[in-house]
């Protein structure tokens, strides 16, 4: 599967979509690290909010800003998993 292989899994949780929980499930019992991303933290279950989020708006300007996010978390889980 690819989420044995992968080093790093990014889940975007909006809409609480039961596959994407079912495969975050995964990778956290694989100990991947995981990027979850939402555009509502009510989508993410209280239990897990502590872990890595990055809330983004689907608008031009908010994806700009999501760009900018999600590169700066990868870069710093790829640092940390190297």
């Amino acid at each position: 599967s690819a989420i044995v292989k992968s080093q790093l899994i990014i889940a975007d949780c909006t809409n609480r979509n039961a596959n994407v929980f079912y495969e975050l499930g995964m990778a956290h019992t694989l100990n991947k690290s995981v990027i979850m991303l939402t555009q509502n933290m009510k989508d993410i279950p209280f239990d897990i909010r502590h872990l890595r989020v990055i809330e983004y708006k689907y608008t031009p300007p908010g994806m700009r800003v999501f760009e900018n996010s999600l590169q700066n978390a990868i870069k710093s889980m790829m640092e940390s998993i190297d």
